[in-house]
């Protein structure tokens, strides 16, 4: 055996192994109540990138507490119709909540306003949502959500969630379907939205979404953008939207939307080499679940 041969084996050994890209994705799933399933098994589970089979390395709950935002349509319209139903609708929200949850009220009115922390007991909750109300003004629904995901961005170290209701009503804003979208998105956290659309009323939309229009009235929203921008956001963050005829099912939805708030899991995955669009798709072995993958916060 030649002298050098040995060397040249022990150099090999010595390689470092490639390095392999980590990536982190949450996971949200539910029971046929719209409950969260709080006892999935690492084997149960099987991540797909661009329908390629990836290594799982971790998979555990995500014990994190949750704060929560919750954005209600305060405009004239939307208090003839809502006000009556928000009172219960958001008690039962709150109490459905993890008992170490923060959740906080913000208003729309003329401009995004932070009404403050629903907490305590029921009547200190109606308390806040006679505030909200009291706000009145049009409806800036869009400029709301850009402002509520901003205040949940700097609260480091938890689940983060935007839960909005709005009406059918129509609106106004300043910014651009696509700065809107990209800003709410940018914090990290679920959207989950509901519109009902009692007492809807007919209005223009922003430019690029159904027709153009003048400038003068491009800061002009109807139901129609507030109900794609929201759909959007709940799609692309793992969320949740659901469209309803009256106000009177907004309670039930609130509840389901706590119920699933409930907990979530992280995935940590072995990504494939390479740049571009990455399709993440999760799996899990268990009959008569449902589950989504849903924006990881850090």
């Amino acid at each position: 055996m030649p002298r050098f041969l040995p060397a040249l084996l022990a150099a090999a050994i010595a390689l470092p192994a490639l390095a392999v890209e980590v990536r982190p994705v949450a996971l949200v799933v539910t029971d046929a109540r719209g409950g969260f399933v709080a006892d999935v098994r690492a084997e149960e589970v099987k991540v797909l990138e661009n329908g390629e089979l990836r290594e799982v390395v971790s998979f555990e709950k995500d014990d994190r507490p949750l704060v929560a935002v919750l954005v209600l349509d305060t405009s004239a319209s939307a208090t003839t119709v809502f006000r009556g139903q928000a009172y219960g609708a958001v008690s039962a929200f709150v109490a459905r909540l993890p008992t170490d949850a923060r959740c906080t009220l913000w208003a729309t009115g003329d401009h995004p306003r932070k009404i403050g922390d629903l907490g305590g007991d029921a009547k200190a909750i109606e308390k806040r949502v006679s505030q909200a109300f009291g706000v009145g003004g049009t409806n800036t629904l869009l400029e709301t959500l850009v402002d509520a995901a901003e205040a949940l961005g700097r609260e480091s170290g938890r689940r983060r969630a935007l839960v909005a209701v709005s009406g059918a009503g129509a609106g106004h804003t300043n910014l651009a379907p696509g700065e809107i979208s990209a800003r709410v998105r940018k914090p990290g956290g679920r959207v989950l939205g509901i519109m009902y659309r009692e007492g809807a009323t007919g209005a223009g939309s922003l430019m690029g979404l159904d027709s153009p229009r003048d400038t003068s009235n491009l800061s002009i929203v109807g139901a129609g953008d507030h109900e794609r921008i929201l759909s959007g956001l709940a799609q692309s963050t793992g969320g949740r939207f659901e469209s309803v005829p009256t106000a009177l099912g907004v309670d039930r939805i609130l509840e389901s939307f706590a119920a699933e708030l409930g907990g979530q899991y992280r995935i940590r995955y072995a990504a494939a080499e390479g740049k571009g669009p990455r399709r993440i798709e999760v799996r899990v072995a268990r009959p008569d679940v449902r589950w989504r993958v849903a924006v990881d916060t850090p």
